[in-house]
């Protein structure tokens, strides 16, 4: 009878897949929906006064992450777009100047959909894709990366993700970049997808040595369909349309909060996860940790040993008791598809689920999920 009038909280808890507008934000957009709305593109005062806005956010992206003077920020859509505008200006690049050589594009399971789905849906004859090996912590084999630099002369692009988005693993970007510069010459490219991870790690895009870095503003406290395409000097990448004023300011803003908060971040989510595995084991839930994700992520990804439940049916049983979560990246559909970075990590996918937190519950917060979950497993 209660519950009718004081419905059971819900927790959202794939904050992965996407994360609410800050306050800071929500304000600093607030001018540019209907005051200072002009178009960038036009040549009169008012749009002249909004292309000043958008070039002063580019700037403030730059010197927040270290980019050289020359360096460029392409607005875009998101992490898909961002992404995909990446891959296909190295595949492009490499074509300009080697013509119809056969080429390689180095990547991982790790990847998001947006970079993998997307390289096998270019199905050119001329381009290799080739994945690197994955241990069973989550980290790509530094062995094997120098082996197919070693192996395949003709490397356009080498594209890693910053962060996964399903495990929560956080590679060692400047060590990759370290070793594809040390072969390069003007190829392989390299691409980083910093959508996931930016609220935990800084990006400085001088020691990274990446060409390119995606990045995505909902996963930061930043609007939706936005985010932006740092490029390095000489990756020239056009976009045509009208700049997205509000959603620029948004995505400047959200960049600049989670660059300052970082360590602040780090310190919070850190407890967090701490509380909710010591919560698990003092319920007696039987499960294991997927990756080596330990202080940097917002993602916990993990296995239930005990429980006869798949995936999906573990998400649909959490939801009817309040808890929203998801198995992987909401990108990719399904969520009773198999896992092929899980699979590669030598992990059995049938039963795991992804906790992605917010780095703002507490005790009491993280008492009430588990004891929820411990009615999932054990029902």
């Amino acid at each position: 009878m209660f519950r009718r009038f004081f419905p059971q909280k819900r927790y959202y808890l794939d904050y992965a897949a996407s994360t609410p507008v800050s306050r800071s934000v929500q304000n600093s957009m607030c001018p540019y929906w209907s005051v200072s709305f002009a178009n960038p593109n036009s040549i009169h005062h008012a749009g002249r006064e909004a292309a000043q806005v958008v070039s002063g956010c580019a700037q403030s992206i730059k010197q927040a992450t270290n980019m050289t003077k020359k360096s460029k920020v392409v607005w875009t859509s998101g992490g898909t777009e961002s992404n995909q505008l990446a891959v296909m200006h190295a595949i492009n690049s490499w074509k300009s100047i080697h013509g119809d050589v056969p080429f390689a594009v180095v990547t991982s399971h790790l990847e998001h959909t947006s970079v993998l789905k997307y390289l096998q849906s270019i199905q050119d004859p001329l381009m290799t894709i080739c994945y690197v090996d994955i241990d069973h912590e989550g980290q790509i084999s530094y062995e094997h990366l120098s082996q197919l630099l070693s192996e395949k002369p003709h490397i356009a692009l080498v594209t890693i993700q910053l962060q996964s988005s399903e495990i929560g693993v956080t590679q060692n970007i400047k060590k990759i970049s370290k070793l594809v510069n040390s072969t390069k010459a003007l190829f392989p490219k390299i691409h980083v997808d910093a959508s996931q991870g930016l609220l935990y790690k800084k990006i400085d895009m001088q020691s990274w040595g990446a060409d390119t870095v995606t990045l995505c503003a909902q996963k930061i406290y930043g609007p939706k369909g936005s985010g932006a395409l740092l490029c390095t000097e000489g990756v020239d990448i056009k976009k045509q349309g009208t700049p997205a004023v509000p959603l620029i300011v948004g995505t400047t803003q959200a960049l600049i909060d989670a660059q300052v908060n970082t360590q602040a971040n780090v310190a919070k989510i850190t407890k967090v996860r701490a509380m909710l595995l010591a919560e698990m084991k003092k319920r007696d839930i039987q499960f294991t940790c997927n990756g080596n994700a330990v202080e940097d992520s917002l993602i916990v990804n993990i296995s239930f040993t005990k429980s006869e439940k798949d995936s999906e049916q573990l998400i649909i049983a959490c939801d009817q008791v309040g808890l929203e979560l998801s198995s992987k990246s909401a990108c990719i559909g399904s969520q009773k598809s198999d896992s092929r970075l899980l699979e590669s990590m030598g992990v059995n996918a049938i039963n795991s689920i992804r906790i992605s937190l917010s780095h703002d519950y507490t005790i009491r917060d993280i008492k009430e999920i588990t004891k929820r979950l411990k009615q999932v497993i054990a029902g």
